[in-house]
């Protein structure tokens, strides 16, 4: 039986997610992106006429879609007529059969589980199951001793990408007169103008390409901006800042209230993606899209021996310059040749223009996309500290010398602080700010510590 909580959960998942789950990518996007528009999968269409709501539209609490050509007239609200279109089921009211097959397809092309879990928005993401109803549904883990958890890597996917603080956009260009010639041998001729926009795609793989923040020339000219697929975006992302899709996360839990133990199964969905940071100490697992801030950062430890407190992680380019391993960044985040004096010794030095110490590998990523800094982080906001009570008072003697060791790779005024804006954050800024003049702190909107995730 499928709860009003469920089928509303599963009514509210995107639906550009649903397009995604039977196969259809978005044609072209609106430059505000509050809709796509996708080849109408109900007639023969050569322009791209159906529109999908990625935002609810003026007066409207719900997702809609409604193809714009006039002898179609397919058009709805919500995850599930959408789905129901997508499966052949005409307009108008559904049996409770078809109703219950439309549900059950919904939840099974996205992954989603319809029982009961934990209240709220992620109840259709987890499923709990005693360990030997684990073992007997999943032979392949039988000898696993719930020790450390299971990620199972998954693939990129354009809404993963903007789940991470990117900005993706889909590449398209204007069509010019030669560009009508391949339409020529059509048995029906399409109506295709001069000046429609044509969506550019690979041509080793058929993929749509997009241009994304962490691209060359994504904030300057659209025409010269660098084109690659999700995946190759997400490869990129990979080789940068450690982080990798996650398909399935398994996790053996201690059951508090009944006591003995069940195994946690926490699936990915295109509209629920999970990420892992792998490092060389051990993983951390972000749930960017959790109500709750318990489930959205969590780690593990693989070493016994590793001293997480005197840790500290960067971009690729950032962590080779360190290391003395001076990397070709791109023309977006440079590396300078800085001439100092001293004595009458003139040196050169090798740096960046902008280094800022973020609070942890999300926001890094956002600083890093959308400007030209490179960016570095501790294992947490508090490390590096001499405490008194929850307080940072000031620096230890490891953080003042990592510090000094990036101002050596920083032009002169360029090393900034930005942490969150709440106690510890602030604490922790303004002790790091006090220690050294030449840094600067970093201050964000007091306000957004107060905005939610839009998807809830």
């Amino acid at each position: 039986m499928i709860s009003d909580k469920d089928i509303n959960i599963l009514n509210s998942i995107p639906l550009t997610d649903v397009m995604l789950a039977w196969g259809y990518v978005p044609a072209t996007e609106s430059t505000r992106g509050s809709w796509a528009g996708y080849v109408c999968p109900w007639h023969d269409d050569h322009r791209p006429s159906l529109v999908v709501d990625k935002a609810p539209r003026k007066g409207a609490t719900d997702l809609g879609f409604k193809c714009m050509a006039g002898h179609c007239g397919q058009q709805g609200f919500g995850a599930i007529q959408l789905a129901a279109r997508l499966m052949g089921f005409p307009a108008g009211q559904l049996s409770k059969e078809d109703y219950l097959t439309v549900l059950t397809e919904l939840a099974e092309r996205l992954h989603v589980e319809t029982e009961d879990g934990i209240p709220g928005s992620d109840v259709l993401r987890k499923k709990d199951l005693s360990p030997k109803k684990f073992s007997e549904q999943e032979p392949r883990y039988a000898e696993w001793d719930g020790s450390q958890p299971i990620f199972e890597q998954g693939t990129w996917t354009l809404q993963g990408l903007r789940a991470l603080g990117l900005k993706v956009d889909l590449a398209t260009r204007r069509l010019r007169q030669y560009d009508l010639a391949e339409y020529a041998d059509s048995p029906e001729v399409p109506a295709v103008r001069v000046g429609d926009m044509k969506t550019q795609y690979d041509p080793d793989t058929g993929e749509p390409l997009y241009r994304c923040s962490i691209g060359r020339g994504f904030y300057g000219d659209p025409k010269k901006a660098e084109t690659r697929t999700v995946a190759e975006w997400g490869r990129e992302l990979e080789q940068r800042f450690h982080v990798f899709p996650v398909a399935r996360f398994i996790q053996k839990c201690e059951n508090k209230e009944k006591g003995g133990w069940y195994v946690r199964i926490v699936n990915s969905t295109p509209s629920y993606p999970i990420f892992m940071f792998k490092y060389g100490w051990g993983i951390k697992k972000y749930e960017p899209l959790t109500r709750y801030s318990g489930n959205k950062w969590t780690w593990w430890c693989l070493s016994d021996d590793a001293d997480l407190e005197h840790r500290f992680y960067g971009d690729s380019d950032l962590e080779d310059l360190l290391e003395g391993v001076a990397s070709v960044p791109d023309d977006r985040h440079p590396l300078l040749e800085v001439k100092t004096e001293k004595n009458g010794a003139v040196t050169k030095k090798k740096c960046f223009e902008r280094v800022v110490i973020c609070s942890g590998p999300r926001d890094a990523i956002a600083v890093w996309s959308h400007s030209n800094a490179h960016v570095v982080w501790l294992h947490s906001e508090a490390a590096g500290f001499d405490h008194k009570g929850t307080g940072a008072v000031r620096p230890n003697r490891w953080l003042r010398a990592f510090i000094r060791k990036l101002r050596d790779v920083t032009a002169d005024g360029g090393l900034y602080v930005c942490y969150d804006e709440d106690a510890t954050g602030i604490a922790a800024s303004q002790a790091i700010a006090l220690s050294d003049p030449k840094i600067r702190w970093l201050r964000l909107p007091r306000e957004l510590s107060q905005i939610q995730n839009s998807r809830f």
